[in-house]
Order: structure tokens, then sequence, then C-alpha cells
């Protein structure tokens, strides 16, 4: 078993290009840069198998370090791949999207990043250390260490003192390349997580309905074990101009937005932040939206990172942020809450998400699967209504489909 066995990479293209207003980007070392980072972010997003986007990102990098800035093309054929899926998105509206995405991102790290390559292995970043990460993923494993990590504890003994090397010997101080994030796996023997991302805003009663009273049964079976939920608070706000933006049920579902957004950020770990949201949904679902700070002291958390967060400039960033990532959806949501599991939205059929997480898990089913098999055949056959919140141009074409199906029925009657 190698490291990468062991390892979630992700790649960050952006590192110090900077924002204006206008959401134009200007990148250190000029134009070259801003393509070639949005053409790797495209990459990552049209072949997420780090298989695949590694090895042509790793060609394109090595013609720029080469100086062929225009032979970066020559990766498509030299590694078999198509190109269209990058072409259509770096010349597209799709391109820009990644890289505000991959700004919001780099600009909410923990804490900032001070130079490139900065390398952060299980929440840590490794600083001027970077060149011994593979130490620090070993450090990092809970499992049984494979046999890289035992030849690793040898080749990282100190050599001649074995102090880090100074920065600037060998990092780029500001300058826009990349962020390597590592997450280490749990075992050997465990299947990878489930990814299950919910898309809400937080006054729509559907999505609160859904936080309160069915996902928790995911911490109640345990299914937790075997899932990585991720919470995007954002839904069908919109954005306007200078960056503004106006939310579906009013400014207070946009404060109400960012105060989750703030908490996600605040608390990253899901045992802290899921309570603290499920408390403020449960006060503004009947309509206590002054109410919602009761739940730092109900929960035992300090309100001082939330609030200086979505009093700030850094709470709109987060939700700047979360409109990227909503708007980055294939296929664009619809309605919320969009539920989706392992990549796949469910669509309407988001409360049966207990069974696509046990259909899409790879490891031996828990017993709530077992259980869940059963239970969403009884619901397929009693429930047939999926409340949701519609988007403004979904609910007008809702609206066009319900008066053609009344003219139509009623043209029946007639006949």
């Amino acid at each position: 078993m190698g490291i990468m066995d062991i390892v979630d990479l992700r790649l960050l293209p952006w590192g110090n290009a900077k924002l204006a207003s206008n959401n134009s980007i200007t990148c250190q070392h000029g134009p070259k840069e801003c393509l070639l980072n949005t053409v790797e972010a495209c990459a990552i997003y049209a072949w997420p198998n780090v298989d695949v986007h590694v090895p042509f990102i790793s060609c394109v990098e090595s013609q720029a370090f080469a100086g062929k800035y225009k032979e970066w093309e020559a990766c498509f054929k030299e590694l078999g791949l198509d190109p269209e899926p990058v072409n259509m998105c770096y010349k597209g509206e799709g391109g820009k999207q990644l890289e505000l995405i991959y700004a919001n991102l780099t600009a909410s790290l923990k804490p900032p990043h001070v130079y490139v390559p900065w390398v952060v292995v299980d929440g840590q970043p490794l600083k001027d250390d970077y060149n011994n990460f593979i130490s620090h993923i070993c450090k990092a494993y809970k499992g049984l260490p494979p046999t890289a990590c035992v030849k690793t504890s040898l080749a990282s003994a100190p050599k001649g003192g074995g102090h880090a090397l100074p920065i600037g010997s060998n990092v780029c101080l500001m300058t826009p390349v990349f962020v390597y994030q590592f997450n280490t796996a749990g075992s050997p023997n465990t299947a990878k997580k489930v990814p299950l991302d919910l898309y809400y805003e937080s006054l729509c009663p559907y999505c609160a309905n859904f936080i309160l009273n069915e996902l928790p049964i995911i911490f109640e079976n345990g299914l937790i074990d075997i899932v990585d939920l991720r919470l995007f608070p954002w839904g069908n706000a919109r954005l306007i101009s200078n960056n503004s933006f106006i939310c579906q049920h009013g400014p207070n579902e946009c404060l109400f937005n960012t105060i989750e957004a703030c908490a996600i950020d605040a608390w990253p770990n899901l045992e802290d932040h899921f309570p603290f949201i499920t408390c403020v949904e449960s006060q503004v679902s009947e309509g206590k939206y002054t109410q919602w700070e009761t739940c730092f002291k109900e929960l035992g958390l300090d309100p001082k990172p939330v609030t200086s967060c979505y009093n700030g400039e850094h709470g709109k960033k987060l939700q700047l942020k979360y409109a990227a990532l909503t708007a980055a959806l294939k296929p664009p949501h619809r309605y919320v809450p969009w539920v989706v599991v392992a990549g796949e939205p469910l669509l309407e059929d988001y409360e049966n998400f207990v069974s696509y997480i046990c259909k899409a898990y790879k490891g031996p089913p828990p017993s709530a699967c077992k259980k869940a098999s059963f239970a969403s055949v009884l619901r397929g056959k009693i429930d047939h209504y999926h409340p949701v919140s519609y988007t403004e141009q979904t609910a007008k074409m809702q609206f066009l489909v319900n008066i053609w199906s009344s003219i139509a029925s009623w043209t029946d009657q007639m006949i």
C-alpha cells in the first residue's frame, strides 16, 4: 500500500491572485498565470479523479516551467484526454466561477497562507517544513502504517542538525501557484465516506424540516460514521451588483444564511456547527428571529467568532464562497433543499437520502442500511409529496406548467 492509498489530495489553484470589486481577476505573474490557473481549475472540475487531473496539471506545469506557455495543450494528446470539457470551461463562464470558488477557499484559510507552496496536512499548515509533508501525513494517519511511512521515518531523521530550510530558499513569497491540502484516511480497511451535501437557505420551511427532522437520523442510527456531511447556506439567494445579494425570504434570511456560514467557518467540526445550526433553525422556524443567540449559551459556545464574522467583511466573503459553490452545481439546483449524495442530486427524492447513502457506500453495510432498505420501500408506497422551495426561474416554469395542466384538464372536461 502506498501513501496515496491513505491520502485525500486536493489542489487549489489560486495563490495570491487578486479579486476586484467587479469580480475581475488579476494575477501576480500576469494574464498567462490567470489563464493557466483557470485551465488547471477546469481540469480538476472536468476530471475529479486525481489519477487523471494530477498528471494533466503536472504536464501543464512542466510546459509552463520551461517557458512553453503556448504548448500546454499538447498535454491532452500526450495523456490521451479529451480537450473539450477543459476548453469549454476555461473559455466560458464556468472557468471564472471555479476561480471564484478557489479565491474564496484560499481566503478562508486559517491561518492565512503566507507563501506558496502552502501545504496543509490534516488541517495543519506545514509552513516552511513542507518538504517533509510525507512524514506529517504518516504522523496524522491512524491506521496501520504503510511501508512508505516506515521508510519515511528513517529518511526524515535529522541530517546535520535537521533544521528546516529558511524561508525563501525554496519557497516563493506571495507567489500564486497552489495551496495543497492532504486529508489522511481513517483506516486501510475502511471504505471512503459517502459525501452528503445539503444546499439550503435558512428561512425555507422545507429546508428547516429536513435539517430538524430528517438529517438527525444519521446521527441517531450511526450512519454518520460513513458519511461526510457538508452544508451550503445559500440556496436561492441571488448576487446583484457590487457583490451584494438578495435572499428569497428577505433580509432576515440573508442574515441567518451568513450566521450559519460563519458557524461552519468558526467551528469546522460537524459535531460543533451542526447542533448550533439546528438550534438556530429551530428558533427561526418558529418565528423567534431575535432569540437565535440563546443557542450560544444553550450549547456552551463562545459567540465571539460568529458575531465578529457576520458583523464584518468575513461573513460576506463566506456568502460569496457559498454563492460560487452553489452556482457551480451540475446540473444547476432548481429548488431547495437540494440534496446531493456522492455527486448525484436526489431531486425530489431527497427524503430517501439514507437509502442513497447506503447504495453509494462501498464498505460492509452498517445495520442502519439494512433497516433503511425496508423503510424506503414503505415510504415509496405512501409518500409522493416532496415539498421544496423553487428558484425564481424554476418557479416561473412551474407556474406555466400548472397553468397548462389546468387548461388541459378543463379542455378534457369540455370534450
